[in-house]
């Protein structure tokens, strides 16, 4: 008997090896046959794996995004997380990390809306978050949505324009250098208040003084924001909370205020009404908002 059943087993084993070919060219066969057969050689090029649903490659080169950057002819997302972009980003770029899309990109809709050409990146040669943004900015209509591949660390290494980092160690931007150091205050209810007031309907240019104006702040006064000499608050004055800040610094638009508090009291405010002439020149406005906090400081 245990002969019988040895020889059974044997006999099995050779027609496994047998069964598993015969299995492979069916399947081979029915794959071929099929009109979405699986791809049996794969394409892992650069453009093949940053393309569309279509097949199109979606990739810009860095001597193309470099060309349309200097000719102010796309829009640069940053499709990493909000802090990757805190720490320094393409100059000018805007912040909308695809993990937050959802409720982010309402924010710069109608900045898109008026690119023309979106250009899209993240960090690292497998990173496919600016591709995942690409593709989505496709699906809903802005068919000039590319990619530029490990876009933050080639961008860096040709040494293009970047918006500089918190702890001021990329040096495309002197304005962080020129700011003094202060002394923290003397409570927490004394400090330099940076006041954003808004509306609920928002414009683009609005929604970017906003965005300026905060890495101007946190970039510029790091020791101050960390000590508390120095805070940022956005307001909606829309809100029935906030509508006394409308008759407390006489607004009629969207404004940028700066507030000394002393001991709980505010001393003096300043509008900086001309952030709307230099809303057009980055760098610029830039200088100007943090020009006129250091001058708060130094008083």
């Amino acid at each position: 008997m245990f002969h019988k059943n040895t020889a059974a087993f044997k006999q099995a084993m050779w027609q496994i090896p047998g069964l598993l070919i015969l299995a492979a060219v069916i399947a081979l066969g029915v794959n071929h046959l099929r009109t979405d057969g699986i791809a049996l050689v794969g394409n892992w090029s650069v453009g093949a794996r940053f393309a569309d649903a279509a097949g199109e490659s979606l990739v810009v080169s860095l001597e193309e995004a470099r060309h349309l950057f200097e000719a102010q002819g796309a829009l640069f997302l940053d499709a990493r997380p909000p802090h990757q972009y805190a720490e320094g980003h393409i100059q000018g770029a805007l912040s909308l990390p695809w993990q937050e899309v959802d409720h982010a990109f309402g924010e710069i809709a109608a900045r898109l809306e008026q690119a023309p050409a979106v250009i899209t990146y993240c960090d690292g040669e497998g990173c496919d978050l600016s591709h995942e943004l690409a593709l989505f900015l496709k699906e809903l209509g802005f068919r000039n949505a590319r990619v530029l591949v490990n876009g933050w660390s080639v961008w860096q290494q040709a040494g293009l324009p970047i918006q500089p980092k918190a702890d001021g160690s990329n040096k495309k931007s002197s304005l962080s250098g020129a700011i003094a150091p202060a002394e923290p205050p003397e409570d927490e209810n004394s400090a330099i208040v940076v006041y954003y007031f808004h509306r609920t309907l928002r414009c683009p240019s609005c929604t970017l003084l906003e965005e300026i104006a905060r890495s101007a702040v946190a970039f510029g006064f790091e020791k101050e924001v960390s000590s508390g000499a120095i805070r940022m608050t956005v307001v909606n004055v829309d809100e029935k909370a906030n509508e006394h800040f409308v008759d407390d610094y006489k607004l009629n638009t969207q404004a940028l205020i700066i507030s000394q508090v002393l001991n709980g009291k505010e001393q003096r405010w300043k509008n900086l009404d001309q952030v709307w002439t230099l809303i057009g020149d980055e760098a610029q406005l830039w200088a100007y908002i943090q020009k006129e906090i250091a001058e708060y400081l130094k008083s």
